[in-house]
């Protein structure tokens, strides 16, 4: 903004007057600034305002007087910013008390579908194999020898007889080599390149396996009683807890 006051009135020390500021010739104070800006009228600007003057001199005896208006910018204030951290601080206890019980419910999902592609996966051998499914030795007519050298080359003397440590038996590798084989129409269970962990049986031989949403094998059994099931031990990992099972069929 610029203001022109003819024949410098005002006078200043480059006009030949007194050493009187322009800046203060007859405006003394901001809102009295601000009150002349209005051309007189109105109410003075109630706003923190920060004023800048410069003077200078032009042709004809005429004095401009340039000055630029800023307005104070407003911070925060102390209770506003505990109000802020308090509301931010109960949304962090919020999110930190549903997030494991989210990722919880993924991977129970995720292993229920997983758990039903293996059952697909086994529908599927067995219409090629007789309406035999893959086992360790051949039992009641239903469940075919299916030797781990015939299919992956391993030896299954390797891998343990009973559940341990490592969670799996020659079942699970027998189920993994006939679902991943590419013979006949193989391979059945279709996603096992990123659905798999490693285990060891003896002799630090490494097993691929099928795996549920926690990463732990899942469980191939097979009852006289029962029928044929799939299983995952769930969250706790234990038999008997929150375990999920798909029968293949039933007995």
């Amino acid at each position: 903004m610029t203001w022109r006051i003819s024949n410098a009135s005002s006078t200043s020390p480059w006009a030949g007057g007194t050493t009187t500021p322009l800046c203060a010739a007859g405006l003394r104070t901001r809102r009295a600034i601000g009150h002349f800006l209005r051309g007189g009228y109105g109410d003075p600007p109630r706003k923190r305002v920060k004023w800048r003057c410069r003077i200078s001199l032009r042709a004809g005896g005429t004095t401009t007087l340039r000055s630029r208006v800023r307005a104070g910018r407003r911070a925060f204030t102390l209770v506003e910013l505990i109000t802020v951290m308090a509301i931010m601080a109960i949304l962090m206890a919020m999110i930190v008390g549903v997030a494991p019980r989210i990722q919880d419910a993924w991977r129970a999902r995720l292993t229920r579908t997983r758990l039903l592609a293996v059952v697909a996966a086994l529908q599927a051998y067995a219409g090629d194999y007789s309406g035999k499914f893959p086992y360790t030795e051949d039992k009641d007519g239903i469940m075919a020898d299916v030797t781990a050298a015939a299919i992956l080359g391993v030896d299954l003397s390797s891998a343990p007889s009973t559940y341990g440590v490592e969670g799996f038996t020659k079942a699970e590798v027998v189920l993994y080599g006939a679902l991943t084989s590419t013979r006949r129409r193989g391979p059945y269970y279709k996603g096992a390149g990123g659905q798999t962990v490693v285990r060891k049986g003896t002799g630090d031989t490494e097993f691929n396996l099928l795996a549920d949403g926690w990463e732990r094998p899942i469980r191939y059994e097979y009852s006289t009683v029962t029928g044929l099931l799939v299983r995952s031990l769930g969250k706790d990992g234990t038999t008997g807890g929150d375990d999920i099972d798909y029968f293949v069929f039933q007995n």
